[in-house]
């Protein structure tokens, strides 16, 4: 027997001693290997796993403050369009209400106007009348003379 080799009982095959012990160390190291390999393949499935879920995290937040702007807008103009339709509703009011008063306003004008004439007629008759009176005094005086 050579120094350093060994016989395999059950083949009789040799080999060194060191092959022997070495074998089983790379066998080790392999498995270890392996098992970091599984491990890191493992972490970078993890990882982008983690990264989509990060990018679906900001779709979904832009998608909110997207959909956060539309629910504003959508607000502002649904109170724009109560906001004319109050003004419109009150504008009818009160043109309504100005429309009546500007009726009033007519109707005493014109009856102003009425009384103002008769207040002519009466005050034309009443100096009619005074000059009759006066008239009729000159006429029924006794003549002086």
């Amino acid at each position: 027997m050579k120094e350093g080799l060994i016989t395999c009982p059950n083949c009789g095959h040799e080999f060194e001693l060191s092959d022997a012990l070495t074998g089983k160390i790379r066998e080790h190291l392999k498995s270890e290997l392996q098992k970091e390999i599984a491990g890191k393949e493992e972490e970078g499935e993890l990882n982008k796993r983690l990264n989509a879920l990060k990018q679906q995290e900001q779709e979904i937040a832009e998608a909110r403050e997207t959909l956060k702007d539309q629910i504003q807008e959508g607000v502002k103009e649904r109170l724009k369009e109560i906001e004319e339709k109050a003004v419109k509703k009150l504008e009818g009011k009160y043109a309504d209400q100005l429309k009546e008063l500007e009726e009033e306003l007519k109707e005493r004008n014109n009856a102003i106007a009425a009384f103002r004439e008769q207040e002519l007629e009466l005050r034309k008759k009443q100096r009619e009348l005074e000059e009759a009176k006066q008239e009729a005094e000159l006429t029924n005086c006794p003549k002086t003379g």
